[in-house]
Formats: structure tokens, sequence, C-alpha cells
């Protein structure tokens, strides 16, 4: 009888007791849930911010980079007085567009082989514009006939062989040439040749490349911008998955440190529940 009397006065303070513990257990429950909560949001949040200015970067890079190129033959002569400036600013836009891409990922690598592609075709360009105006070039016209000769043969074996190849294509079609042992010469040697020759349309000839260069530049610059908007849309997907995601891991296990807090709350006013009696 004595014992029961006991429990029967202990219960109300075993439970005002186990109301307050429980009480601050679910106040830290909750301190621990938005602290977690938070910290997860707030790296979903950065990593999100972070792709996307990289996304904007990237697009006003490439931006940028394509707005210096000259797409008219004319434009590459009036501007050939002031080349170096225009490569120096040419050079640093291709840099970052490569410093941006990923040489490992097989997009990013198409991409940047397109980049790379349109800058060497500029400076073909500019190489072929290095023969019309070699009487520009510092001090050539003060040069002796060996000299002259030896700047001539640098400027030609600068030249890309592809370059060099449709130079020749155009002498052979432009002169009507019919003789085989010019047809089967090297490209190169057909250029110094006609250079040493002083052939009167060897400058025509290289207006034509130009030209020619210039349309294959018009069809990278395409391919750069229709891979620039695939590679766009790739990371603009992979932010929403990520996302997502993020935020899906991240409620499951704040779900789940929730109830077991939970849980330790309950088994911790058990045990004193227990104890009071």
């Amino acid at each position: 009888m004595g014992l029961m009397k006991s429990v029967i006065t202990n219960v109300p303070n075993a439970i005002t007791t186990g109301g307050i513990m429980l009480t601050c257990f679910i106040g830290i429950a909750n301190i621990v849930y938005s602290i977690v909560n938070n910290r997860k949001t707030r790296f979903i949040n950065t990593v999100t911010t972070s792709r996307i200015t990289w996304i904007s970067e990237l697009r006003n890079y490439i931006s940028d980079y394509i707005s210096l190129i000259p797409l008219d033959s004319s434009i590459y002569m009036d501007k050939y007085t002031n080349r170096n400036e225009f490569f120096q600013n040419f050079y640093k836009k291709k840099l970052l567009i490569e410093l941006m891409l990923n040489k490992e990922d097989d997009f990013d690598k198409n991409m940047q082989d397109v980049v790379i592609e349109i800058y060497n075709i500029v400076e073909e360009i500019y190489k072929c514009e290095n023969l019309i105006y070699k009487g520009k070039l510092l001090d050539y016209e003060k040069l002796d006939t060996k000299s002259k000769e030896l700047t001539i043969n640098r400027l030609v074996e600068d030249l890309d062989n592809n370059t060099a190849k449709i130079i020749k294509e155009i002498y052979i079609e432009l002169l009507e040439i019919t003789k085989n042992n010019i047809i089967t010469m090297d490209a190169k040697s057909i250029i110094k040749m006609c250079e040493f020759k002083g052939i009167n349309r060897i400058d025509d000839i290289y207006i034509i490349c130009i030209n020619k260069l210039v349309g294959k530049l018009r069809d990278k610059i395409g391919n750069l911008v229709e891979s620039s908007q695939n590679l766009l849309k790739k990371e603009w997907d992979r932010v929403k998955k990520e996302s997502e995601k993020g935020k899906y891991i991240g409620n499951e296990r704040n779900i789940r440190s929730y109830f077991l807090i939970m849980l330790l709350c309950i088994i911790v006013l058990f045990i004193c529940f227990i104890k009071t009696l």
C-alpha cells in the first residue's frame, strides 16, 4: 500500500520533469535541425551561384572573342598596321576561354579545338598579308637582294602547309598552269618561285587565298556558336540536377537526423521517468 502511494505521488513529479526535459530536447533538436539544414542550403546555393557565374563569364568571353574577328578580307587589309595590338588582345581572349574549359572533358575539348582553329585561321590570314605588304616590314626596302630572299623564305616557311596548298591551287587555276613539273612542285617552292621571279598576279593570289580563309572562318565561328549553345545548355541542366539532388539528399539527411534526435529524447525521458519512481 505504501509503495503504491509512493508511485502515485511521484508520477506527477516525473511527468512534470519529463515534460520539461522533453521540451528542452525538442528545442535542441530544432536548433540542430535548423543549423544542418541551413548549411546544406548555403552549400547548394554556393555551388549553383558559382556555376551560373561560370556560365555567364564563358558566354561573355566567347562573345568578345568572336566580336574581334573581321569577316571581310578588306578589314584585315585596313587593320594591317595595327596587327600586333589586335593579336595581343585576340590571344588574351583565346586564353581566357581555354582556361574556363576542361580539356579532360570531351565536350569542352571539342569546343577548345574550335577556338584554337579559329585563332590559327586568323593567324594564317595575317601571314598572307605579310607577303602582300612585305615592303612595309621594318627596313625591308633597305635590304640587299640576298637578305630580301631570306626574308621571303622566312615568310613563306611560316605559312601552314594547308595554306600553302590553297595558294598553289589558286596559282595553277588562275594562271592556267598545265606543265607537269610545276603542278608536281611543293606548294611552298611554287610560292617562293613566284616571289623571286616577280610574277605580277601573286598578290591577287594571296587575296583570293585570304577570301577562302575568311570563308572557313565563318564556318568555324558557326561551329563555335553551336558548341557554345550546347555546352551552356548542358551546364544549365547540370545546375538544375545538382540543385535538386542536393536538396533531396539534404532533406533526407535532415529528416533522419531529426528522428534520431527525437528517439534519443524519448529514451532519455523514459530513463528519467524510471529513476523518479
